[in-house]
């Protein structure tokens, strides 16, 4: 229909990334979990509580000169529900997050870190 070897997926898709890494960009909750899970977690993939993970992040920030209570949510279930409005967004930095992992009626989220 006009565009040659998908010409029209390949610039969607480029907007698409440009879209993920303007919002990682002007994020600090997504810069921080970026920031956390590539540098203070050796693991490839893990699964954390909210609330460990709220905690580490704290202490990340505050370990990085960043005003925590400025940019974190103050209890684990806010700290999900920001998580699931970039969960998308972090696949473009390498992260796959998998908000809501239940095992034994206690809640986790899982982290993956893929090579982009």
């Amino acid at each position: 229909m006009g565009n040659e070897n998908n010409a029209f997926l390949e610039a969607w898709k480029s907007n698409v990334e440009n879209q993920n890494q303007i919002v990682i960009n002007n994020n600090t909750l997504a810069t921080l979990l970026i920031g956390y899970v590539f540098n203070a977690r050796p693991e490839i993939d893990f699964d954390i509580e909210p609330q460990e993970l709220l905690k580490d992040l704290r202490i990340y920030a505050m370990n990085n000169g960043i005003d925590y209570d400025k940019y974190l949510p103050r209890n684990p279930e806010w700290l999900s529900r920001k998580i699931n409005t970039i969960c998308n967004d972090l696949v473009q930095a390498g992260l796959v997050i998998e908000p809501d992992i239940r095992r034994e009626h206690i809640r986790y989220i899982r982290f993956k870190k893929i090579k982009r």
